[in-house]
């Protein structure tokens, strides 16, 4: 399951459904590391959007 490209504002939702979604599935399968580096790059996304309001 790879990250959605190309989102619009109106998506952002629908974007965090996926990541939530994602993660779940990564702990449920016991991906713990895959796990904590998505939830990282969620985070590094989440400081790129702020700094580029």
């Amino acid at each position: 399951m790879d990250l959605p490209r190309n989102w619009r504002e109106q998506d952002s939702e629908r974007l965090e459904f996926w990541w939530q979604e994602r993660l779940r599935t990564l702990m449920r399968e016991r991906e713990v590391h895959h796990a904590i580096a998505l939830f990282e790059e969620f985070e590094l996304e989440q400081k790129l959007n702020i700094n580029n309001l």
